[in-house]
């Protein structure tokens, strides 16, 4: 059954049901990059089932015109590398 809710109550709610985001995977590291600077993660280092690509994708480049990129990354052998741009 509906229930009418005050303004309070609705505001608790909303509060109580917010999604937390989860912390970038190497987020430490890779914010202490300089400009120029190159981040090595090997394969036996990611225990994720996304692929680094996909998911350094999704957190670098999505949506992200190629001008305004700050990070650049890409497959190497037995890895990936992570270059800070800007």
């Amino acid at each position: 059954m509906p229930k009418k809710l005050s303004k309070e109550e609705a505001t608790k709610l909303r509060e109580s049901s917010k999604r937390t985001t989860k912390s970038l995977i190497f987020g430490d590291e890779i914010n202490e990059l300089k400009k120029g600077e190159e981040l090595f993660i090997s394969d036996k280092e990611w225990t994720m089932k996304t692929t680094m690509t996909a998911y350094y994708y999704a957190k670098f480049a999505k949506g992200i015109d190629k001008n305004d990129r700050q990070f650049s990354y890409g497959r190497v052998k037995d890895g990936f590398v992570i270059t800070k741009l800007k």
